[in-house]
């Protein structure tokens, strides 16, 4: 009975691990910005987004804002920001 009871907390504790390295491991933060240079996140925000680009905003509301993408999505969301602020110059 001790063995069953130790196995059940084994899978349990493991798909806990699981769970948080799924949720944690999926985004990565791009872009962070503070002060009132927050308000360019919501512009690369919408520009990544028109190029097909899942987007998320962490800590609006406050002064430190980081824009975030998916991990696989990393590569492509910096170089569409290097070329939306090369538009801007």
């Amino acid at each position: 009975m001790l063995v069953l009871w130790i196995i059940v907390a084994v899978v349990v504790i493991g798909l806990i691990i699981w769970l948080i390295a799924r949720a944690s491991g999926g985004w990565v933060s791009i872009r962070t910005e503070t002060g009132a240079r927050t308000e360019k996140l919501y512009s690369l925000q919408a520009h990544l987004k028109e190029s097909g680009i899942k987007t998320r905003i962490s800590g609006e509301g406050q002064q430190l804002m980081q824009l975030h993408v998916p991990k696989k999505s990393a590569e492509q969301a910096k170089s569409l920001i290097e070329e939306f602020e090369a538009q801007l110059k």
